[in-house]
């Protein structure tokens, strides 16, 4: 798909030089640029959520043709824990960072040290262990659509309780537990692209991002979490810090980056920048290259086609209580809209950036919100598709070593679930969605990888259904008291044993 040569987004809502500014009761820095009176509406709204506290600050800046035509920052005049911010203030990007690591890799695959179609053993032997997939591709991990489950905090007995490192994840924990094809938002596979990156550069993480993005762009106040020796007050919420690399991995959520910086970041996709950093073609490779249409995400951006002449590439991250971050591109109107707010509240930098970007093309909020909400509508539907399998699926339920007869039971629209011929209780709040795959919330008597004990463990059935299998995962949440929950995926297989008439 070609860019036009005119004018201006991980999933929907997978889901910038800035300066910050003050508005009564918020003051404003003289070198910040003003709006046009275009977006005074959203720069109301921007204006009322920070003074009714609902984000200590927010930054926005929008780009078009090459030029940055509005940056503005906002702060409450009374929040103690943000001091002296300029735009080189240093935020939580979240899940945004999920496209800088995608930057990196294909880099390395522009400079032929990888490829897209290479099987992750190549470069991690035995990394998938336990489960069901023989093999994965590098490009099936950055497309999420390798079967890898979106948990992160896995352990064993060797590191009770405390943070793994990849390789001990890998090693312990490597997974694949659906088909090919099947779409699953995921920070794990964003951690096993961090692995590659590390295996192939010989580097730490935030030493290889460093060196193949953010020096080159100049990217001066971009880091990984941790490589952080000094903490800036400014990304600090209320709430406090609530990131730490032991719940997500660096590649997937650990980059925090600037205002500044992120204006560079998205001069690179919009190939304002010198040729040599990155190609147009890959560009287009990681902007538009989906291995299913039916998938949002292209090699670690939503590419959200929202009709014949416009797409919606973007890149957004949260962490609850902490950080909103989303950067939207519009490459047909070579438009680039950053948003950042210090708490996710109601996700505001997703659905700024959205009606920012709509000020700039009549329209596009119309089209995105659709998007949206017809990709929720299909994600929960009810069970009645279950009418044309089985009543009964029996199999097994396995983690490491560890593994159970597990029962699923279909009646009446009710799915029910029972191990090792036990008690049978219904799966609260079923639905399959447009994948076929059943998701919904049990608690079962597992034995804990952690503590070697059988524990009560609540958490998430994810199944895919095809004619006569079920096949995914339960994310068993074990807790420590005093400590944080612990989830460990548990595989699940069944066969389907009476047909329904």
């Amino acid at each position: 798909m070609k860019r036009g040569q005119t004018g201006i987004i991980g999933k929907i809502l997978l889901f910038a030089v800035i300066v910050f500014n003050s508005c009564q009761p918020v003051d404003q820095e003289p070198v910040a640029i003003a709006p046009p009176m275009a977006f005074d509406s959203v720069r109301n709204e921007i204006i009322q959520l920070v003074k009714e506290e609902k984000t200590p600050s927010f930054s926005v800046a929008v780009l078009q043709n090459g030029n940055v035509m509005w940056h503005e920052s906002f702060k409450h005049e009374k929040d103690t824990t943000s001091v002296s911010i300029s735009s080189d203030a240093q935020y939580p990007i979240a899940s945004l960072t999920k496209s800088m690591s995608a930057t990196v890799l294909l880099k390395l695959v522009e400079k032929g040290h990888i490829s897209l179609d290479d099987k992750i053993e190549k470069y991690l032997p035995n990394s998938l262990k336990h489960y069901a997939r023989d093999s994965v591709t590098i490009r099936e991990l950055l497309n999420m659509t390798a079967g890898i489950p979106h948990g992160w905090i896995f352990f064993d007995n060797q590191s009770p309780y405390t943070s793994l490192t990849n390789d001990s994840l890998l090693q312990h924990y490597g997974m694949a537990v659906f088909p090919k094809g099947i779409y699953e938002y995921s920070n794990y596979s964003y951690g096993i692209i961090e692995a590659v990156i590390e295996e192939v550069t010989n580097k730490p993480y935030e030493l290889a991002i460093k060196d193949i993005l953010f020096d080159p762009l100049t990217m001066k106040n971009s880091f990984v979490e941790p490589e952080r020796t000094i903490m800036d007050k400014n990304i600090e919420s209320k709430e406090g810090n609530m990131f730490s690399p032991k719940f997500y991995p660096s590649g997937g959520a650990g980059v925090y980056s600037s205002l500044s910086d992120l204006i560079l970041y998205a001069r690179l996709h919009l190939n304002e920048t010198d040729n040599s950093l990155i190609s147009f073609a890959t560009l287009n490779k990681l902007h538009y290259d989906k291995i299913y249409p039916t998938t949002l995400t292209a090699l670690g951006w939503g590419s959200i086609p929202l009709d014949n002449n416009m797409t919606w590439l973007v890149s957004n991250g949260s962490f609850p209580n902490t950080a909103n971050s989303n950067l939207t591109i519009i490459p047909e109107h070579n438009i680039a809209v950053i948003c950042l707010a210090n708490r996710d509240y109601e996700s505001s930098a997703d659905i700024m950036a959205i009606k920012i970007s709509d000020v700039l093309v009549p329209g596009f909020a119309e089209k995105a919100f659709a998007k949206m909400q017809a990709y929720e509508a299909a994600d929960a539907v009810g069970l009645e598709t279950l009418n044309t399998k089985f009543s009964t699926w029996e199999g097994k339920i396995q983690s490491g070593e560890n593994e159970n007869h597990i029962e699923l039971f279909h009646k009446n629209d009710s799915l029910y679930v029972s191990m090792d011929k036990g008690e049978w209780q219904p799966i609260k709040y079923a639905t399959i969605d447009h994948q076929s795959i059943i998701r919904g919330g049990v608690t079962l008597r597992l034995k804990n990888p952690i503590t070697k004990q059988l524990e009560t463990s609540s958490g998430n059935i994810n199944i895919l259904i095809t004619e006569n299998i079920l096949e995914g995962y339960f994310s068993a949440s074990f807790t420590k008291e005093g400590d944080y929950d612990i989830a460990v995926p548990f595989y699940i297989k069944a066969d389907g044993k009476n047909k329904i008439l």
